[in-house]
């Protein structure tokens, strides 16, 4: 995984992505690290994917991931969204499969295609 400081400057509404640059194949990757404990010490993992605050019926807030709840899996993961792009990524981690989608576009329409690309629309 190869995580770049961003040359740009002045967008400083990123927030919390920090000026980074990844690709969504580096992110899906960061993404299935987080939920397979091969990131973090494994108690500070299951500690992050634990359910904290209900935000929907089967949604969840976790430390720093939203929990959607389908049936016997989870799908664990983050959105953001800045001017004229859309970011998203989900690992799952009973099937440790993780998939992002990263858009020129502000549709806000990416988990749902991410939900699509498990099975689960």
């Amino acid at each position: 995984m190869v995580l770049q400081q961003s040359r740009l400057r002045g967008a400083g509404g990123a927030g919390g992505a920090g000026d980074l640059v990844a690709s969504a194949r580096d992110v899906a990757a960061l993404a299935a690290a987080v939920v397979n404990e091969r990131l973090l010490p494994p108690e500070s993992a299951r500690e992050m994917l634990a359910p904290f605050v209900q935000c929907g019926p089967e949604t969840w807030q976790g430390l720093g991931v939203q929990i959607e709840y389908h049936g016997p899996v989870r799908l664990v993961g983050h959105g953001g969204t800045f001017p004229g792009f859309d970011a998203a990524a989900y690992a799952c981690p009973e099937t440790t499969r993780s998939a992002a989608i990263l858009a020129n576009t502000n549709t806000g329409l990416l988990r749902d295609q991410l939900r699509k690309a498990f099975g689960l629309s």
